[in-house]
């Protein structure tokens, strides 16, 4: 190629039937001649040796091709493999210009991206002159490419640094039938916030003569997202929009690039290769089937702002997987997973739940997902599996939508009730609307609101989403409820007597700075607090108890030695027996008053020694009346 800043020499090889069109070409070049971009060097048909010449100066070669030229030995013989020779050798670029139909994709030059775009020949143009003038501004693109190239090799030994981030690339596949709704999005993607510079590629961008092959191969590799346009055409496309799909899922199932399909149109798309991918806009609507095609722009470009900050966040790495916890083995550190499964028509009525559920947020540490959570082009079903694994609190928000729609009724309800059964999460259907779900597998459940009564049937519906809510909390402090228990019994080691005494106080002080760290610390406090408290109040409790005993005994003594009238009961042993009876009963009685586990035992005792007394004077009559 030219090393120099100077015109590029085309030259045209064409057949001696297409000579019309090739001078119609001319004329489209000749601005191009006019300002020193080119020289034109038309075939020689008559002059082989001149043409050959030519052909082995020429930087671009374009190759006018027709059932003509196919047929013709000298274009096809000669001219033909010589410029693919020069093309191979990377020393001129070799163009194919489609004149008519003809069956030019199994020749030798089939490999090369074609003019006029969508490989369209300019005969069956509805505006000629619309074919040319496509033609020579792809012309343009290629001459541009080529000076600048040239440009770059005069400068090689140039340093320059690379500034900014590094263009975050994209790749739309489309079918060209297509390109206005493709040309909608790709303008709305303009509005994303440039975190890092969008570099957008599509099929159309392969520069006239290059392997197109290859190019979509590149381009497929280097992209770290790449968007399926999904149409009735597109699935129809048995050229680039095939040959895109494959190269993109085998770049989805690398791990490499996310891919995105994107419903412009109702197709049969769920047969696709990518129908496990989470397809925009949401909930896989197709775009014309929106109220206002504005509305479905705006969701796509949002959701795919999404995934590229997720990108730049978190890098191209796999579903995020978490933990299970079962119910039974949750501690102080592990968040509740709450999972809302819930149908798209639904959403207004569960983006209310939710947003009372952040009340929650705040007072313990949990997660709420749904699968308005699942990123663009992941694969749905595994999201849905691994989050339902992992959740500890599943609601069901039930309603006719619910039951009609295939993920929630066929999918989620499944993986809820398998959890249930298995003891490994609470599942609590939450009725939105009237329906009926007395025949659904949750029947048996106790359902929210209580009673039955749905949502909607609500004189206030925040009210009742309200009280739900609050259902919800009990069901929360419930699960946070044995996590303290465990954490009390892990404590106080009531469960761990046969654990040496060292290990004991090992694990005590590895579990008190988990307790000092955990979200509930506080709590953890207070549970210290009122064992200590417990502890003071025994002793109180003992102490009142010695001391009314003693209080009591005393004010005995007294009465019996100051206020009767009659001989003191120590005068004798008798009298003493009988006055050490006394005081036994009162303090047993007193003791079983006031300690309410020993209180049978105290007051049975007392009772005995009653019975004693009564017996003691009984027979110190008895024997008074002998004597």
């Amino acid at each position: 190629m030219a090393a120099e800043k100077t015109a590029l020499h085309v030259f045209v090889s064409y057949a001696p039937e297409d000579e019309e069109m090739q001078k119609k070409l001319l004329e489209h070049l000749s601005l191009f001649k006019r300002q020193g971009l080119i020289s034109l060097a038309p075939g020689h048909a008559l002059n082989v040796s001149q043409g050959q010449a030519d052909l082995d100066a020429s930087d671009i070669i374009l190759l006018l091709v027709s059932p003509a030229y196919i047929a013709s030995d000298y274009c096809y013989e000669i001219e033909m493999p010589r410029a693919l020779e020069r093309h191979t050798a990377g020393v001129a670029r070799v163009i194919p210009i489609l004149l008519s139909p003809c069956d030019w994709q199994e020749t030798p030059f089939g490999k090369l991206f074609a003019l006029p775009r969508h490989f369209q020949p300019i005969t069956e143009w509805s505006s000629r002159e619309a074919a040319y003038a496509d033609v020579a501004k792809n012309i343009k693109r290629v001459i541009t490419e080529l000076r600048r190239i040239s440009e770059a090799e005069t400068t090689a030994d140039t340093p320059f640094m690379e500034l900014g981030p590094s263009p975050f690339s994209m790749y739309i596949a489309y079918a060209w039938a297509d390109e206005r709704m493709e040309q909608e999005i790709e303008a709305h993607l303009q509005m994303l916030p440039r975190r890092a510079p969008l570099a957008i590629w599509r099929s159309d961008m392969i520069s006239p003569g290059k392997e197109w092959q290859s190019e979509i191969d590149s381009h497929l590799q280097d992209a770290r997202i790449i968007l399926l346009l999904v149409s009735q055409h597109s699935m129809q496309d048995e050229a680039l929009f095939q040959i895109e799909t494959r190269g993109a899922m085998q770049g989805h199932e690398a791990g490499t690039a996310r891919v995105i399909p994107i419903l412009l149109s109702a197709c049969n798309w769920q047969q696709a290769p990518f129908a496990k991918l989470l397809a925009l806009p949401k909930p896989a609507k197709p775009i014309t089937s929106w109220n206002t095609s504005e509305a479905a722009y705006v969701d796509i470009v949002k959701n795919i702002g999404t995934v590229i900050t997720e990108l730049q966040k978190q890098g191209l790495s796999g579903a995020t997987t978490m933990t299970a916890t079962p119910l039974n083995e949750l501690t102080l550190n592990d968040p509740l997973n709450i999972y809302i499964s819930y149908a798209w028509a639904d959403e207004f009525l569960e983006q209310r739940l939710e947003a009372h559920l952040q009340t929650l947020q705040q007072r313990t540490v949990m997660t709420i997902w749904h699968t308005g959570m699942i990123s663009a082009g992941r694969d749905w079903r595994q999201e849905i599996d691994s989050h339902l694994q992992n959740a500890h609190i599943i609601l069901l928000l039930a309603s006719q939508n619910y039951f009609m729609d295939k993920v929630a009724y066929g999918i989620e309800i499944r993986g809820a009730m398998r959890r249930y059964e298995a003891g490994a999460a609470r599942v609590i259907p939450i009725i939105l609307s009237p329906c009926n779900w007395q025949q659904a597998p949750f029947a048996k459940l106790l359902v929210l609101p209580k009673g039955g009564t749905s949502v909607v049937e609500w004189a206030i519906p925040e009210a009742v989403i309200a009280d739900i809510v609050k259902n919800i909390y009990t069901v929360v402090e419930e699960l946070r409820a044995q996590r303290l228990l465990k954490a009390q019994a892990l404590l106080t080691f009531d469960s761990a007597s046969q654990i040496p005494q060292a290990e004991k106080e090992k694990a005590l002080k590895a579990i008190e700075q988990q307790l000092e760290t955990s979200f509930e610390a506080r709590v953890t406090s207070a549970v210290k607090r009122a064992t200590q408290i417990n502890s003071e109040n025994k002793r109180n409790t003992a102490i009142a108890t010695i001391a009314l005993i003693c209080l009591l005994i005393l004010l005995f003594e007294l009465t019996i030695h100051s206020w009767l009238p009659f001989p003191r009961l120590t005068d004798s042993l008798y009298g003493a027996s009988i006055q050490a009876l006394v005081d036994i009963i009162i303090a047993l009685f007193i003791s079983g008053l006031l300690y309410a586990r020993a209180r049978v035992w105290c007051w049975v005792g007392g009772i005995v020694f009653l019975v004693l007394l009564v017996m003691q004077i009984v027979a110190g009559f008895a024997a008074s009346n002998y004597q």
